[in-house]
Order: C-alpha cells, then sequence, then structure tokens
C-alpha cells in the first residue's frame, strides 16, 4: 500500500508539473520536473518535461548540459539522443547536431525524422551529395516525402541541375511544400522562358487549383515585385483587389507592397482600410504604426495604434519592438530602453538589435550598443539596418 502510495504521489507531481506549463507557470513547473527527474532519472518522460520547461524559458546552455550529464551517465538511449541533438540545433551549434545526428543515424538507420535533419545540416554545410542519399533514403522509407522531395529540388539546383530540380519540384503533390515549390518552379521558368511563361505557369495552377487563388496571387505578385518595376506590380494588385475589394488578405498584402516600393500613401489607404473592415487585426495596427514613427513625425498616432495592438497580443516581439522605437522618436529614451531590451531577449533578431543598440547609443552607453551592434552582425553580415546603423554612426 505505501508503495502504491508513493506511485500516486508521483504521477500527481508530475500532472501538477504539466497543469502549471501548460498555464504557463515554468518557474514553479520546472522546480517539480527537476525534484522527478533527480529522483527518478531512469523515467525518460521526467527528463523530456524539465528540457522542455528549460527550453520554453530560454535556459538551452542548462538544458543541453543537463542532457550531457544524462548521456553520460545512463548511455545513448534513442530519445535521449534525439533531445540532445535538437537542443544543439537551439543553440546554433550546427556541427555539433551535424555529428548529433550522424551517431543516431548509425544506431537508427531507417529513421526518416533523423534522416531529414541530418540532410538539411549537410545542405547547410553544401554537402549536396550526402544529403541527396540520407533525402532519397528518406522518399525509399516513405516517410515525409514532399519535404524530401522538396529539398532533392533545392539540391539539384544547387548543384546546377535544373530538369532534375524541375521533376523533384512537380513531385510534390500536396502539405507545406506544395507552395514554395510552385514559387520554385516559376523562378525557374523565368529563368529559361522569361517571365510571361512564369507568369502563364501560375495563371494555370490558380485555375487548376481554385482553392488556393488568393496564395497563387500573392506568389505571382511576389514574382513580379522580384522581377518587375513598381507600377507593373501595383497594377497587378489593383486589379486583383478591385476584383475583391474586402479581401483582408491581399489588402494588407498590397498595403505592404506600397512601403516596399517608398509609398507610405498605398499602406496607409489599405491598412487603414484593413481596419474599417477588421478593427481587431493586430498586425495592421503594428505595421501603420511602425511605419508612421519610423518614416514620419507623427509619432502619437503610431503610439495608439501601437498601444492598440500590443493590448490584443502583448507578448509579441514585433510588437514589443515596435513600441520601444515610438518611444524612442518620441524621446522617452529609458522606457524605449526597457521595451527594447524585452524584444531583443524574446526575439534577438537584426532590426531589433539595430534599435535596441541606437537606444543604448543615445543614452550615453556607446560601448554597450557597440557590443550589441557587434554581436548582430556577426549574425547576419548583410543586415541592411546594421550596416545602415554602422554608416550613419561611422563604425
Amino acid at each position: 500500500m505505501r508503495s502504491l502510495n508513493l506511485d500516486n504521489l508521483q504521477h500527481l507531481q508530475f500532472s501538477r508539473a504539466a497543469l502549471l506549463e501548460r498555464v504557463g507557470q515554468f518557474e514553479d513547473a520546472l522546480i517539480l520536473a527537476q525534484d522527478l527527474n533527480d529522483e527518478f532519472p531512469e523515467e525518460v518522460n521526467y527528463l523530456i518535461l524539465r528540457i522542455n520547461l528549460l527550453d520554453r524559458l530560454s535556459r538551452h546552455e542548462e538544458a543541453k548540459v543537463t542532457l550531457e550529464k544524462v548521456l553520460g551517465e545512463q548511455g545513448s538511449g534513442l530519445r535521449v539522443q534525439k533531445l540532445y541533438a535538437q537542443q544543439l540545433l537551439k543553440l546554433q551549434d550546427l556541427e555539433g547536431a551535424k555529428l548529433a545526428y550522424g551517431e543516431i543515424l548509425k544506431d537508427a538507420p531507417e529513421d526518416g525524422d533523423v534522416l531529414f535533419a541530418l540532410a538539411l545540416l549537410e545542405i547547410e554545410d553544401d554537402e549536396f551529395e550526402s544529403a541527396r542519399r540520407h533525402l532519397l533514403r528518406q522518399t525509399r522509407l516513405g516517410h515525409r516525402t514532399n519535404e524530401a522531395h522538396y529539398y532533392l529540388g533545392v539540391v539539384a539546383e544547387a548543384m546546377g541541375q535544373t530538369a532534375l530540380a524541375m521533376r523533384e519540384y512537380e513531385t510534390i503533390n500536396g502539405g507545406y511544400q506544395w507552395l514554395p515549390a510552385q514559387r520554385r518552379l516559376a523562378d525557374l521558368i523565368v529563368d529559361q522562358e522569361g517571365l510571361d511563361e512564369a507568369r502563364a505557369f501560375v495563371a494555370a495552377r490558380r485555375q487548376a487549383m481554385p482553392q488556393l487563388n488568393q496564395q497563387l496571387i500573392m506568389l505571382e505578385a511576389q514574382l513580379l515585385v522580384d522581377r518587375s518595376e513598381p507600377p507593373v506590380v501595383l497594377a497587378f494588385l489593383d486589379a486583383v483587389v478591385d476584383r475583391d475589394p474586402s479581401n483582408i488578405a491581399l489588402l494588407y498584402y498590397r498595403g505592404m507592397v506600397g512601403q516596399q516600393f517608398g509609398r507610405l500613401d498605398i499602406l496607409e489607404r489599405d491598412l487603414t482600410q484593413v481596419l474599417t473592415l477588421h478593427p481587431e487585426h493586430a498586425d495592421a495596427m503594428n505595421s501603420l504604426g511602425y511605419t508612421l514613427a519610423d518614416q514620419t513625425d507623427r509619432y502619437e498616432e503610431a503610439l495608439a495604434l501601437i498601444e492598440r495592438a500590443l493590448a490584443i497580443r502583448p507578448d509579441e516581439p514585433a510588437f514589443i519592438d515596435s513600441m520601444g522605437w515610438v518611444l524612442f522618436k518620441l524621446g522617452r529614451l529609458d522606457e524605449a530602453l526597457i521595451q527594447l531590451e524585452r524584444a531583443y531577449e524574446l526575439f534577438s533578431n537584426d532590426e531589433v538589435a539595430s534599435h535596441l543598440g541606437e537606444v543604448l547609443w543615445s543614452l550615453g552607453e556607446k560601448r554597450k550598443a557597440k557590443k550589441v551592434w557587434r554581436e548582430a552582425i556577426k549574425k547576419t553580415p548583410d543586415s541592411p539596418y546594421l550596416l545602415d546603423v554602422y554608416k550613419r554612426f561611422e563604425l
């Protein structure tokens, strides 16, 4: 009876930790998960919960060390090995992850997920023949075949095998890869036969797949954005919006294309219409608010829009970054710093880094600003945001 009670208590503690995770109380859940994992190290589910919670708290290095200790003490169970490889990916240790997946493959040569992960890492390192072998083995297993064919197309393109790439993309018959494959096919057709033929190809796809009409319209528009002058792109978008003037997705897309072309009038017109049709469209609020803050002196309008967006999605890093930027424009530097540090903690991309560094610089924290920019530009050396910062501050 005593053993049964202890067993019940153990499962009750696990259930409580899982419940705390679901309601976002990650620190409290982690305390319970750590206790369970320490007391019952042979139970893999407790370890998995502990690692998941460390991930939720962005404590990836701690998760990695925890897994290394388990692997050292208990051998190389497949689930733990996979967790470890995934953790290396989260830490951007791509070479380490590739080695880890390679070791797993020795024990599990028919594991399609491992084959796929390893192939993607090999593509990243331009190891195309090895990636192709692993992807072909994945297709023979019948595992995630559309994804495998998509990346076989990517490999063929990288190796200059255009006809083979097109055959691989045409093999894809559904899933998330279908639309990206159509874009790759359209690009290859442009290169071989010209833009008109590529547009005809997309038009035929639209006719054959009416349920994906909107996505294919946007695909054609992006093809034009990349290959044509702004008037051609805008004429195309005007025509499709005129046929469906209440289509929020198309209005939003045309507004963002207008912004890309420096047409604030188009952005403001279309996003205002989006908000008229859908008053709770937080992305439209943020996009319009950020652009007004960045490209005009209408800071109070921008602030009101961004505040509304944050009220709907308070933990959205892009919205928090926008708030920091408009506060900076309003001269409220200390408040801006708080927002931008939070945004950078949630999502440390190049644009947020450029904003955070600029606020630090304005507060006299030039060394800290340079450190933020230096670390960010290592990750994204071609970032237009960071290159602009380096030019303006003569770094």
